[in-house]
C-alpha cells in the first residue's frame, strides 16, 4: 500500500463534523464510535507491548514462551515493519472518535 493511502486524515474530518457537515445517523455513529474506541483499546495495549519490548531483558530473548511474550514479540515486529503507525494512529483516531460523537450528539439533536 502507498504511503499516500494509509495517511489519517483525522484533521479534516474533525472539520467537517465541527462544521456541521459530517451527518451520520445516530446508530451508525454509534458503530463507528464502538469500533474505534475497540481499535485504540487495541493499540493502547500495543504500545504497551513496545514499552515492554525496550526494557533491555527482553532483548536477549530468542523465542517468546507466553501468550504476553509473543504480544510483545509482536508489537515490536510490528514496529520495525512499519515505524510510527501506531504512534500516529493513536495520535490521530481520537480526532476521528471526537468528530463522530459531535455527529452522534447532532444527530441526536435533529430527533
Amino acid at each position: 500500500m502507498a504511503e499516500d493511502d494509509m495517511t489519517y486524515r483525522g484533521d479534516l474530518v474533525l472539520s467537517l463534523a465541527e462544521d456541521g457537515r459530517l451527518t451520520l445517523g445516530v446508530a451508525e455513529a454509534d458503530e463507528l464510535i464502538a469500533g474505534i474506541e475497540h481499535t485504540l483499546s487495541l493499540l493502547r495495549m500495543r504500545e504497551w507491548g513496545l514499552q515492554v519490548w525496550r526494557q533491555s531483558s527482553w532483548r536477549g530473548r530468542a523465542e517468546p514462551e507466553s501468550s504476553v511474550e509473543r504480544f510483545v514479540f509482536d508489537a515490536a515486529f510490528s514496529e520495525q515493519i512499519a515505524p510510527g503507525r501506531l504512534e500516529a494512529a493513536l495520535r490521530e483516531l481520537p480526532k476521528y472518535l471526537e468528530a463522530f460523537q459531535i455527529a452522534r450528539e447532532r444527530a441526536l439533536a435533529a430527533q
